[in-house]
Formats: C-alpha cells, structure tokens, sequence
C-alpha cells in the first residue's frame, strides 16, 4: 500500500495499491474556514506536505511545507488529529494567474515514523525574512521536532547544522540528516539517550 497526498485538493490522502489504482481517498485538508471548491487545487499546492508512514505501527504522519499544521493518521483505529502550530495554517496569497504564492513561513522540511516516535524538521522563518537575503538564509531548518505518536511533544532538538531530510536509526541511537548548504551534504547525529 502507498499514500499520496491528493493534489486536487478534494481529499487530504489517497492510498494507492501496487499497480497504482486509488484503494481509498481519506479526508480533507484542515482549513479552519470555507473556500469555493474551484479553489481545491490551490489549496492543494498551498498545503504540499511531507507524509511518512511506518507500517509497523500503522502510524501516517503529515507535515505542512509551509505553515505549522502537523496531522496524525493511526491507520489501526482510524483515530485522526490535527496539531496546529504557534504559526498556523499555511499563509498564500493567489496570484492573477492561479498559483498559491507563499506569504508566511516555511514549515517543515521532512518527517519520518519510528517505532517509538515522530521526528520532524522544522524550519519557521517567515518568507518576509528570508527575502530580505534569500541568496544567505540557508536552506532547512535547524529543529528537529520529536512527537509520541499521540502528536503530544517530546521535545526540540537545536541543530548546529540548517538540515533538509532525516533518516532515524533508534536502533543504533544515531541519526542521518541531509545539509545542502554544505559541501559535506551529510551529518550524523546522535539520538539523546533520553529519547532511546
């Protein structure tokens, strides 16, 4: 089974089976106000998430590109939750010819499912700021947010690297991160032993 999420804007995920065919459409995007349905694919756009799922919890966990919304999907007892940030739901503004431009902050940048909790990046500078320099704001973002799989915060990581993606080995108490501002593009971490 895979999870996309719905580009059209008329469902939050789509699970898909090996030979592509849509198995199920699940939700909605969680704007708290109404919008006119010719607005879904904007919407869509305006709302591009990182989505991970770990099979062996059944757990889906969504992160906004843009904004601070966070969503949870236990895929065992159906149980949904949305999580919104101190900054909210993504902020755009639609330009004349239709697409969603970016007025607020930049989200997350990557998520990922352990057997033991939800990691994510967190970048959280607002687009205001990073035009004032854009060719100096590194890329990512240097938190690294940790959820149970309930959404409740664990605790925030301060990186001393602006990280893009993650890969979490609890196994091994370690953890890959991606730098693309960097010439090494790889950093490993260690995994805090409160979090093992």
């Amino acid at each position: 089974t895979f999870f996309f999420t719905d580009k059209s804007g008329e469902n939050r995920i789509l699970k898909c089976n090996r030979d592509g065919e849509i198995i199920d459409k699940i939700g909605r995007i969680p704007i708290k106000r109404e919008i006119d349905k010719t607005m879904n694919g904007i919407l869509a756009r305006a709302w591009n998430s990182y989505l991970n799922f770990n099979p062996k919890v059944q757990i889906l966990a969504i992160a906004t590109q843009l904004g601070d919304v966070f969503e949870i999907y236990n895929i065992k007892n159906n149980a949904y939750r949305v999580i919104y940030g101190p900054k909210g739901e993504p902020e755009y503004k639609v330009s004349r010819d239709g697409y969603s431009i970016p007025t607020g902050i930049m989200g997350y940048g990557d998520i990922q499912v352990t057997s033991k909790y939800i990691y994510a990046v967190f970048n959280g500078r607002s687009f205001k700021e990073i035009m004032k320099d854009p060719q100096n704001t590194p890329q990512g973002g240097e938190n690294l947010l940790v959820y149970d799989h309930n959404g409740a915060p664990i605790c925030k990581l301060k990186l001393d690297h602006s990280i893009s993606g993650i890969h979490i080995d609890e196994e091994n108490g370690i953890f890959w991160a991606t730098d693309v501002n960097s010439e090494e593009q790889i950093v490993l971490y260690e995994i805090p032993k409160q979090l093992l």
